[in-house]
């Protein structure tokens, strides 16, 4: 995986966690629940991205037929 590419992850993740302390700050209501679920599904989402977006190394793999059939009868249409 790409440094860059992590290191853009991490300030996301960084402002997200940052914008979710500044909002129970503001409000004075700090939920850790809240806070804990979300960090966690954001991570969990970001993972998964980072993991599809390296399909050689990455542990999940999906089938790229389906983009073929559709690239072959796309390139198939006339023109108009």
């Amino acid at each position: 995986m790409n440094l860059q590419y992590m290191i853009m992850l991490s300030r996301i993740i960084i402002l997200v966690s940052g914008s979710i302390c500044c909002h129970g700050g503001l409000t004075g209501t700090l939920r850790p629940l809240v806070a804990i679920s979300f960090a966690l599904v954001f991570s969990v989402v970001m993972l998964l991205i980072a993991d599809l977006d390296s399909p050689r190394r990455g542990s999940l793999s999906v089938s790229q037929q389906a983009l073929e059939d559709f690239g072959g009868q796309w390139a198939n249409q006339p023109a108009d």
